[in-house]
This record gives structure tokens, C-alpha cells and sequence, in this order.
């Protein structure tokens, strides 16, 4: 693993964490990881994980709330 491999990995990591549980927003989220530009971010982001930041977002948040039971919650039958 190169040292800019190991960095971007790094990067990566962070970003992903941040997406799926935070609130800030994509842009703070780039802005906190050193990216000035929130669009270079998105770009940087999708070409590591294929998945843009609003896509692993949706993504991370759906499968948090599988796992803490949160699909189905209140919508109980009579």
C-alpha cells in the first residue's frame, strides 16, 4: 500500500463515517477533510467507493436502521 493509497483510504474511512452519522452536511463533511471543493470531494469519494456521498449516505443510514429495528417501527397492523 502506497503512502498516498494509505492516506486516501484514510480519507475514505473518515468521509464514511462522518455520512453515516453525522448530521453535517456533504459540504462541511468535505470542508472538515481538508477538500475545498465540495464537488472535487464528491468526485474523489465515488471514484474510491463507487457510490457518490449522498448515495453512501442513504445507503449507510438505511442499513443503521435495519439493524437497530428500525424498519417497520410504528406502522403495526390493527
Amino acid at each position: 500500500l502506497s503512502t498516498l493509497a494509505a492516506i486516501n483510504a484514510r480519507v475514505v474511512h473518515e468521509a464514511q463515517r462522518e455520512l453515516a452519522y453525522s448530521s453535517l452536511s456533504i459540504k462541511q463533511i468535505a470542508a472538515e477533510l481538508g477538500f475545498d471543493d465540495d464537488a472535487y470531494f464528491g468526485r474523489f469519494f465515488k471514484k474510491q467507493t463507487g457510490h457518490r456521498p449522498s448515495e453512501f449516505r442513504a445507503l449507510a443510514r438505511r442499513r443503521l436502521a435495519l439493524a437497530h429495528g428500525g424498519a417497520g417501527q410504528g406502522h403495526r397492523s390493527a
